[in-house]
């Protein structure tokens, strides 16, 4: 394939990638690609109220579209060189001939001359005038552009979809989540509540064991001490002699008898006959 020429090349930087035409009122992204504010207006929304770059797919925001007042400069000396879109590649010359390259050979998909036309080579294959090659391949390049904006379209429809559905669960994770730490705080709450309360229960049993406790340290002290000072009476009692053993016996028995309520019946009956 022949090499390009300046003019070609001069002619491809003029050109916007989008409407294959000269640029009109270009602007670059952040991105740092060229197009027509026009064109790169309809391209599809991206997710930040901006659009996205055709070339690398990056969301631009429209704020952030600067006009290239140096392309535009470009344009208008391309124009002034008499250079039309579809026609620079006219002005190219064919390497083998010296010859204007003036037909399109569709077999082959490249320029050539009429001396090519001519040709062993491209004799028997299908030849077609720039202008008409051109138009016949523009149409299909807007046709696959077209076909490919609405693909890019889809897929941003459904990557937005998405999207929304994983912000949708997340948003339900949430609150799901606040929910559940709220139901076990008022879980740990009411366990609290219970606890203090059984807490207080059994510290008022606690109280009331030892009010027991001390009311029956009392209660047998003081009659342990009774019996202890009766017992000591009693055994110096038998150890005297038999006139002073006897000396008011009967009130010594009864003290007794009166201290020891378990002494067997039969005992106290003797004891009453006596």
């Amino acid at each position: 394939m022949a090499a390009a020429n300046p003019l070609q090349s001069l002619q491809e930087e003029v050109t916007c990638s989008i409407c294959l035409e000269y640029y009109k009122d270009p602007v670059f992204t952040k991105c740092a690609h060229n197009f027509c504010r026009s064109c790169i207006a309809v391209c599809p929304e991206g997710s930040d109220s901006g659009v996205h770059c055709p070339q690398c797919r990056e969301v631009c925001p429209e704020g952030e579209l600067r006009p290239n007042r140096q392309l535009q400069s470009m344009v208008e000396l391309v124009k002034q060189l008499a250079v039309q879109p579809g026609r620079a590649l006219e002005q190219s010359l064919c390497e083998k001939h010296d010859e204007k390259q003036k037909l399109f050979c569709k077999e082959d998909e490249d320029l050539m001359c009429v001396i090519c036309r001519e040709s062993r080579e491209h004799r028997s294959h299908t030849a077609l005038p720039i202008d008409e090659a051109a138009h016949e391949y523009k149409g299909e390049l807007q046709a696959c552009l077209q076909s490919l904006k609405e693909e890019l379209g889809d897929l941003l429809e459904s990557k937005l979809k998405e999207e929304e559905g994983y912000k949708a669960m997340m948003k339900k994770l949430i609150t799901d989540k606040l929910k559940m730490v709220a139901e076990f705080d008022g879980l740990r709450q009411l366990l609290k509540d219970q606890e203090e309360t059984l807490l207080m229960r059994l510290e008022k049993m606690e109280r009331s064991i030892k009010m027991a406790e001390n009311a029956n340290e009392g209660k047998y002290s003081s009659k342990i001490s009774f019996i202890s000072d009766l017992i000591a009476e009693m055994e110096k009692k038998c150890e005297q002699p038999p006139l002073e053993l006897l000396k008011d016996i009967r009130r010594t028995l009864s003290r007794c008898r009166n201290a020891t309520p378990h002494l067997s019946e039969g005992l106290k009956k003797k004891y009453k006959e006596d």
